[in-house]
């Protein structure tokens, strides 16, 4: 399963990165759609931290080893062997994003 930022995107915010950890796990970069304080938002498993700006989310992301990996053509490959968990991961990580927003 390929996912692009648009994919992860809902009513309140717009996915703008898929950033992973050394382990792979997906780290994602949301800008809210309206205008607050700290429109920048970084979700990774169920721990979410906002920020002020696009350049705080990413250099938060990069100082806890995060990178934004070189996708295949298409977006991130998130299921790896195209299994169950790897498939239920990557519905789990949208239904946090539209659950929690």
């Amino acid at each position: 399963m390929l996912l692009k930022p648009s994919d992860l995107s809902n009513a309140a915010y717009d996915c703008h990165i898929i950033m992973e950890t050394l382990k792979g796990e997906p780290v994602l970069i949301l800008k809210k759609k309206t205008d607050s304080p700290m429109n920048w938002c970084v979700i990774q498993r169920f721990s979410t931290c906002f920020f002020a700006t696009r350049k705080e989310a990413i250099d938060f992301c990069e100082k806890h080893g995060c990178s934004i990996p070189k996708p295949p053509r298409g977006g991130i490959k998130i299921a790896k062997n195209d299994s169950s968990a790897d498939r239920l991961a990557a519905v789990q990580t949208k239904t946090h994003i539209q659950t929690w927003y």
